[in-house]
This record gives C-alpha cells, structure tokens and sequence, in this order.
C-alpha cells in the first residue's frame, strides 16, 4: 500500500491504481485500501469505478464520517440521489456537527430537482453496472 501512496503522490495514477488492486487481489482488503482506489478513481474521472470501491470501504467501515462523506460526493458525482440520501442519513448519525451536511443536503435536492425535470430514472442509476469495474470482480474473488 507504501506504494500505491507513493505513486499516487507523484501524480502517477495508473500506476497507483494498479497497485491497490493488485494490494486487494493479495487479500490486502481494508476500508482505507479501497477509499483511496476511490480517490484515484475519481481523480482519473471514472465516477462509476469510485462509487463501487467506496461503496466497498462504506461497507467495511460504515461509520467512518470520512468514507460517508466521500460516499455521498461520489454519489451526487454518479447522480444516485438514493444512495447519497442514504450516506447522508448514516452521516448525520456519525457525525451530527459535520459542517457538509447542509450542502449535501442542498445537492441532493437539486439532484432530484434535475432527475425529474428529464421525465426518467435517475441520472447515472446503474450506470457503474455496465462499467467494467475491477474492484467487484477482486473483491468477489477475496471473499
């Protein structure tokens, strides 16, 4: 995991993201391997592949404010209202006094403001299931 940090501090992030992944096939499964996957996932602009590695750490660490926190971002990000609505719901209780949560509570709604001015489903709702996303597919192969 060294590594992977390292890499990622030099700005080579494929490179990183290899490397937790490669962290996560050796059985190297932890709530902070997978939020920092999210991270670089999200700095590689692949949303779908973020939502899925921090949704991984949130189950791991449910109440952690700073996974919930980054779960929510990810999740406005992907235009899941009904998951950042549910992080938000596990922040509040995690952490009541966090100053972000009149933000996010103000994203969700517009949120569902633009989901239903389209006249559809949400926006992005299960866009990650056609990705090919590598953390399912390692984690599944762990446990």
């Amino acid at each position: 995991m060294g590594l992977a940090r390292a890499l990622a501090g030099q700005g080579q992030l494929e490179l990183a993201k290899n490397e937790y992944l490669q962290c996560i096939e050796a059985g190297m499964v932890s709530s902070q391997i997978f939020f920092e996957l999210a991270q670089l996932y999200k700095d590689l602009s692949q949303a779908p592949q973020a939502f899925e590695a921090v949704s991984e750490a949130r189950k791991i660490e449910s109440g952690n404010p700073r996974i919930l926190d980054f779960f929510i971002e990810i999740s406005i990000l992907n235009g899941r209202q009904t998951d950042a609505q549910s992080g938000l719901d596990d922040l509040r209780k995690a952490n009541p006094e966090n100053k972000k949560i009149a933000q996010f509570d103000k994203q969700i709604i517009d949120l569902v403001s633009k989901t239903k001015t389209k006249g559809r489903g949400l926006i992005g709702e299960g866009v990650h299931k056609s990705a090919v996303v590598k953390v399912k597919s390692k984690r599944s192969k762990i446990g």
